[in-house]
């Protein structure tokens, strides 16, 4: 049985993630998170069991977060009360695909 996000790439499927997660922060928070450990957010590229290293954000992540076995840093390039910004970032630390608050899919940059 085929998962239904196999075909979206890495970045698609995190950036969905995180903005899910940066609403639900604030809507216990009042503004959005300026860095990844103050998510509740778990994520690889790949199979993995709850816990494994990397799943999860750390404090020394701050704001840019590298997930176990992805091919993307992830990047809060900005957030604050009304508004985020979050980059897929390549190994060239060239932002790839981006979401903002409010946007329902993230976008590919050209």
């Amino acid at each position: 049985m085929e998962k239904i996000h196999e075909s979206r790439p890495e970045p698609i499927l995190f950036l969905l993630e995180a903005a899910d997660a940066m609403e639900e922060y604030r809507k216990q928070h009042t503004e959005y998170a300026k860095e990844w450990h103050l998510l509740d957010i778990t994520f690889a590229n790949g199979p993995y069991h709850l816990g494994d290293p990397g799943t999860q954000p750390a404090v020394d992540d701050k704001d840019r977060w590298h997930p176990k076995d992805c091919d993307f840093t992830y990047w809060i390039a900005s957030a604050d009360k009304n508004h985020f910004l979050i980059q897929a970032v390549n190994e060239d630390n060239r932002a790839m695909y981006e979401i903002r608050s409010g946007m329902e899919t993230p976008k590919k940059l050209p």
